[in-house]
């Protein structure tokens, strides 16, 4: 080491070996995250991860038997990753090092919901040079659903339990429900409720099926298949209901304008009338502190632009929620610590 440092002082002078360096050394970080998350996208869609955390341990050659897949490139991604240092390769053998399985337990949920939108980071210059279209790529709903349920309970299931409690609710309606986590969630805290959950998606309403039936909460959590811009009180007899609940559900008809979502509203106004609503959103953090966050929410800001997804600033959801007829009874806004907001309104 001191020997190669002599030489290239010798050969290139203290202040260029030094300005190579720290050159080099910038670059490192974005292209490392970028080739680390690519390596683990990869084990994640071909199952490896999910075999790795079932067994412990796995190795490369049967498993790439089993799945027909190139033992060769499957040892190379695993040979970079023991080098990063998540992975310990011992000849054909592949295991979680100390630091790697921590970095997964804690960071899995985020990695699944970025991987969701995997095809979308890889075909930007198609969508550049309109070669694609937005609808010409999917998002992956299954990791959405997982990384949510990972997320979830980190701070907004949380906090909506507070809310809800204190409302004191024994009847509880979960708006877009998808996997049913944030009932799930509630269910196990508060012994006494009920829940139904909306959803209109077929894969989601197996998944929660599933979900329900491995907790054991048939008797509790309800499903109904129902599409919100359809909901009306003849739908279902939600007299019983005290609180209605969503989290991120909004956002998402916002893209192009205030109409589509007005119209929600104005379904769930009808359907719901004098419930009161506890619900969670995204919203924007000053530019100047969006970059700060602990949450990648710059890149969370270029996904939702990539598939037609537009986040509330400060104050717009709420603005739209009186509009809309309902009457805001509190807000709490985290978004610049969180880029989150939660609100009591009622219709």
């Amino acid at each position: 080491m001191i020997s190669e440092l002599v030489f290239l002082f010798r050969h290139q002078g203290l202040k260029q070996v030094l300005g190579n360096i720290k050159a080099v050394k910038k670059a490192r970080s974005p292209i490392r995250g970028y080739v680390t998350m690519s390596c683990f996208w990869t084990l994640l869609e071909t199952g490896f991860i999910d075999e790795l955390l079932d067994k412990g341990a796995v190795s490369i050659e049967p498993f790439c038997q089993q799945q027909h897949f190139d033992a060769g490139i499957l040892r190379s991604i695993c040979r970079y990753l023991a080098r990063t240092d998540y992975f310990q390769l011992d000849d054909d053998q592949v295991r979680f090092t100390a630091s790697g399985r921590r970095f997964w337990d804690d960071c899995c949920g985020v990695i699944n919901i970025f991987c969701a939108y995997e095809s979308f980071f890889k075909n930007l210059p198609g969508l550049l040079k309109k070669e694609l279209s937005r609808e010409d790529l999917n998002r992956h709903d299954d990791r959405v659903a997982f990384g949510f349920r990972q997320t979830g309970p980190m701070l907004t299931f949380d906090i909506m339990n507070k809310l809800v409690s204190e409302l004191n609710g024994e009847r509880l309606v979960e708006l877009g429900c998808g996997n049913i986590d944030l009932s799930l969630y509630l269910a196990r805290l508060n012994p006494t409720m009920r829940f139904v959950g909306i959803e209109w998606d077929d894969h989601y309403l197996q998944q929660a099926r599933n979900t329900i039936r491995s907790n054991q909460l048939s008797d509790r959590v309800e499903l109904l298949e129902q599409d919100l811009f359809q909901l009306t009180p003849a739908v279902y007899d939600f007299s019983s209901a005290q609180i209605i609940t969503a989290i991120d559900l909004f956002h998402g008809y916002y893209y192009d304008g205030k109409e589509k979502l007005l119209e929600l509203f104005a379904a769930l106004r009808k359907t719901f009338p004098g419930k009161d609503f506890i619900v969670s959103e995204v919203c924007l953090p000053d530019e100047k502190r969006m970059k700060k966050l602990s949450y990648p929410h710059v890149e969370h800001e270029l996904f939702h632009d990539l598939t037609s997804q537009k986040t509330f600033k400060a104050g717009e959801l709420e603005a739209l929620l009186q509009e809309a007829g309902f009457t805001v009874r509190k807000s709490w806004s985290l978004r610049n610590l969180g880029a989150r907001i939660f609100i009591h309104f009622e219709a």
